[in-house]
């Protein structure tokens, strides 16, 4: 028993300096591994990019000139697309609303003309009465009046206007409006392109030079802009002198500033004129 007692004593006297002499082995070989690991990788990194330099191209004159000529190229593809306005440019817009109601109002009209003449008139000729042709002669002309009374006081309604813009200012917003600020003196030779509606309510166009248009007040107020000469329309047929009711517009129209500042320019003009 004593004996044993002995060996117990021994071995754990010898137990903690075996195993912290293991740990240590274990240590320095964990050391060992990793930094043999990291060694080879770094070897292996190296060694890839020496291939890789070793493969690359080596940079040439035409090979300079490549992107020399993919950078002009970008530069010219930026010029050309530093344009910020179409050739066209809408200047005034009516509103869907009224433009809407007013093309219902001819189709309407039309469609009474068609009742009256060709449903209602007929049994009015076929009737035995004295007062026949007088009666028939109304019934047309509940037909006919009102179309006739619409396609005059809504002919001259202009539902749009377009401005033919040159290159210079369609570039930026700051040019547009060195543009329009030339307009105040009436100097340029710009075209509109004035849109109305015909008898059936379909868009009709007509261009008219900027310097040709003028106010007036004419057919009882439904005329408040004339042109002095012929404007052309289609493709190139000349019409008869054109007269535009352009109202009050679309106020959130993004380019709607100009057409004002254009008409205060031609309001002006034709004060200057006047005084002459």
């Amino acid at each position: 028993m004593s004996t044993s007692l002995v060996q117990l004593r021994a071995i754990s006297r010898v137990l903690p300096r075996r195993c912290g002499h293991a740990l240590q082995i274990q240590s320095q070989l964990q050391g060992r591994i990793q930094t043999a690991a990291a060694r080879t990788w770094r070897q292996q990194n190296q060694a890839l990019l020496r291939r890789h330099a070793s493969s690359s191209p080596q940079p040439s004159s035409t090979g300079s000139a490549g992107p020399k000529t993919s950078s002009s190229q970008q530069a010219g593809a930026g010029k050309t697309g530093q344009l910020a306005y179409p050739e066209k440019l809408v200047i005034f817009h009516a509103g869907t609303g009224k433009i809407t109601f007013l093309a219902c109002l001819k189709l309407t009209t039309l469609f009474s003309v068609v009742f009256f003449t060709a449903i209602v008139a007929p049994s009015y000729v076929q009737s035995d009465d004295e007062l026949a042709l007088l009666k028939t002669a109304g019934v047309v002309a509940c037909g006919i009046v009102p179309a006739l009374f619409v396609a005059w006081s809504t002919g001259p309604f202009v539902t749009t206007i377009r401005l033919h813009l040159p290159p210079f200012a369609r570039v930026s917003e700051e040019a547009l409006r060195r543009f329009g600020r030339t307009h105040q003196t009436a100097s340029t030779g710009s075209t509109l392109d004035i849109v109305t509606l015909s008898l059936i309510g379909r868009p009709r166009m007509v261009s008219v030079p900027l310097a040709d248009l003028k106010p007036t007040n004419a057919r009882l107020g439904m005329v408040n802009y004339t042109t002095s000469s012929s404007a052309t329309k289609g493709k190139g047929q000349k019409g008869e002198k054109k007269q535009f009711n352009i109202q009050p517009g679309n106020n959130s129209l993004k380019n709607g500033w100009l057409w004002r500042d254009i008409a205060e320019a031609i309001d002006r003009r034709a004060v200057q004129t006047s005084k002459k």
